[in-house]
């Protein structure tokens, strides 16, 4: 299972038997929280089944989504390497499974390794990457803009999500998201079938919205 995780590829039968030596796989329960902001980082998480939700908790107590992770993905690793504490919470928003890796015998043993840092490093950059994308959907587009670049991003993966989830995820109410998806297939944007599932009509359309 180890040889099966991205950053972890690279390593022998020894080396993989010590890793799994300083580890243990966890089952949780859909609304179960993995770690809370603030907490101090004592495992490197990577998250094996289900998904969980990165979030942070306003002043007015709403909640703003800023990530879900998918399986096969390192969770909150840039609090595991910058030592720092965790500057959001992870809540599981269905039943999952996390292999929690002590993350002190990590980087003691396995931070000499080029190969793992090179995967550590890529995973790192793909987050900047979210990160910047996430500061432009939130900042730069409005509610119209941002549920156009998630469809055109999401397509295949819509069927899976409930519409108040989807907009959960885009900071935004149901009522809004409903009304807008309503108005793009009204405006031949897109089509919706019987279970809600979308299909995209005009590509361009939906992109001059969250380019222009």
């Amino acid at each position: 299972m180890l040889k099966d995780i991205q950053i972890f590829s690279s390593l022998d039968d020894e080396r993989l038997q010590k890793l799994a030596d300083i580890s243990i796989i966890r089952a949780y329960k859909r609304d179960e929280i993995l770690f809370i902001e603030g907490e101090t980082p004592k495992w490197f998480y990577i998250l094996l089944k289900g998904r969980v939700k990165i979030y942070k908790t306003l002043p007015n107590g709403k909640e703003l989504f800023l990530h879900e992770f998918l399986p096969g993905s390192p969770v909150a690793k840039f609090a595991n390497f910058d030592d720092t504490p965790f500057p959001a919470s992870a809540v599981f928003v269905e039943d999952s499974e996390v292999l929690m890796i002590d993350f002190a015998k990590f980087k003691k043993n396995f931070m000499n390794d080029v190969n793992v840092c090179m995967e550590i490093i890529r995973s790192l950059s793909q987050n900047f990457r979210m990160i910047q994308g996430l500061l432009h959907r939130e900042i730069a587009l409005g509610v119209e803009g941002k549920i156009a670049l998630f469809i055109s991003e999401y397509q295949n993966k819509l069927p899976m999500q409930k519409y108040s989830q989807i907009a959960q995820m885009l900071n935004t109410t149901p009522e809004t998201f409903s009304r807008v998806i309503t108005k793009f297939k009204k405006n031949g944007y897109i089509a919706i079938d019987a279970k809600k599932n979308i299909t995209i009509l005009e590509h361009d359309k939906l992109k001059e919205l969250y380019e222009a």
